[in-house]
């Protein structure tokens, strides 16, 4: 038994606050040494409820996340000009889609 608004809720058989039934993350990374790549991420987050009672749903929804860059590599000598190091950075451009169903 819980309180909510000044009403006691039975939580018997009821789902848990703001918890999502089903909750999945894929990804697809492409990260060749040179040349274009990027990654395709989806994010699923399904219905949950907004009270302890159940009965404010929220639906489902899915977000899709793209990239697409170049890598770019950035060479430097230390000051004594023994080790040379390289760094990698990633440019790229990015987009979001979200869908609520």
């Amino acid at each position: 038994m819980a309180s909510e608004s000044g009403t006691d809720v039975a939580l018997a058989g009821h789902e848990l606050t703001l918890s999502p039934h089903l909750l999945c993350a894929a990804a697809l990374l492409f990260a060749p040494p040179s040349g274009l790549g990027g990654s395709l991420v989806a994010t699923y987050v399904g219905r949950r409820y907004l009270d302890l009672a159940n009965q404010a749903p929220t639906p489902a929804y899915l977000i899709v996340d793209a990239t697409i860059g170049l890598p770019l590599v950035i060479g430097y000598l230390l000051q004594k000009g023994v080790h040379k190091k390289r760094h990698h950075h990633f440019i790229a451009l990015a987009a979001r889609l979200a869908y609520q169903g």
